[in-house]
């Protein structure tokens, strides 16, 4: 891995992507300024934006493949990853390149080493760790744990992925609230070949999705934004949107949908519209995950089947309270 930014040759793949990603790019800013306000950015992801994200943004609209290309393969250390990366405690500079002290390295360690026991705690002991092992796409810190590099918040994705995958058969269409740099994605299009998956997010959590996927994952067919007017269409297995697309989903088109830690970030009246919308196209569950936030709007649209409480934050704050919620539209009956 690099050590730190720095001349990149980009090959014809690569330039490629880039290419379709700054296209995409361009189209979801242009239309999320006239599109219906509450599938804007949440007030969280605008403070993001405005504090961390100018130099991606500006590189993006540029079309400059060579500085967006220098800027993704370091994004767990640049700033274009902020908000999506997990990053040391205090680690809130928004300087080229995230350098780490050796206090840095040692909360890392500490860290993984406790999301690690988490993860072996929720998957019952019974998945190899060496299925955790990451795509080394980004330039990723994180820790050696017997004998396996696992990059940092890899732990928690991989968990995601499992209970994903094990909520319904085969031939599954998954939809994803705020899918973030795409770790999810991979480990669970890795873990079920069956499966198709949606990912409806702002757009600079798309460019990188697209290019984090696209280069771990250059076998699966991907449908950036602009490329197609039609929705799961039956080629691509990886579809990247920004949040007004799942007005296009059919009725009852969705077996799984899942949120991590984006539904919570919404405002009341924009929550309301999205979980309409997910009731809408849903025909199996919500899996919801964070901060419990709202939960008389999800029971006007959904039954609760399970709820539990989660630890993975817990060991950097001990007073963090979050739950995993399943949820089922009311229109479906229980199972």
């Amino acid at each position: 891995m690099p050590s730190g930014p720095g001349i990149r040759l980009i090959d014809k793949y690569e330039a490629a992507l880039l290419q379709r990603i700054c296209d995409a790019y361009g189209k979801a800013v242009a239309d999320e300024a006239c599109a219906p306000e509450h599938f804007g950015p949440s007030p969280w992801w605008k403070e993001v934006r405005e504090r961390d994200l100018s130099g991606v943004r500006g590189v993006l609209a540029q079309h400059d493949l060579e500085k967006l290309s220098i800027m993704y393969a370091n994004f767990f250390r640049n700033p274009c990853g902020k908000g999506l990366v997990r990053r040391p405690p205090a680690k809130t500079s928004s300087c080229e390149y995230l350098e780490l002290r050796e206090e840095d390295i040692a909360n890392i360690r500490k860290d993984v080493s406790y999301r690690v026991q988490c993860w072996r705690e929720v998957t019952s002991g019974t998945i190899p760790l060496a299925e955790m092992q990451g795509a080394g796409i980004g330039n990723p810190f994180g820790a050696m744990v017997d004998g396996c590099f696992i990059d940092t918040g890899s732990e928690y994705h991989h968990a995601c992925a499992v209970r994903i995958a094990g909520l319904s058969d085969k031939n599954v269409v998954v939809a994803e609230i705020g899918g973030g740099y795409g770790c999810m994605a991979r480990y669970l299009l890795i873990q079920r070949e069956d499966i198709r998956y949606c990912n409806f997010d702002v757009p600079e959590s798309l460019a990188l999705a697209a290019y984090y996927l696209g280069m771990s994952m250059p076998e699966c067919e991907m449908q950036l934004y602009g490329e197609d007017e039609s929705m799961l269409s039956q080629r691509p297995r990886i579809i990247l949107m920004p949040p007004m697309e799942m007005l296009k989903l059919a009725r009852q088109s969705v077996d799984v949908t899942f949120s991590s830690h984006a539904l919570c970030d919404l405002t009341a009246w924009s929550l309301e519209t999205y979980l309409a919308e997910i009731a809408r196209f849903s025909r199996g569950f919500l899996l919801d995950a964070g901060r419990e936030s709202h939960p008389e709007i999800f029971k006007r649209f959904f039954a609760m089947v399970e709820q539990k409480k989660t630890l993975w934050n817990a060991q950097r704050n001990k007073h963090a309270v979050e739950h995993e919620t399943l949820w089922q539209p009311l229109n479906k009956p229980a199972t």
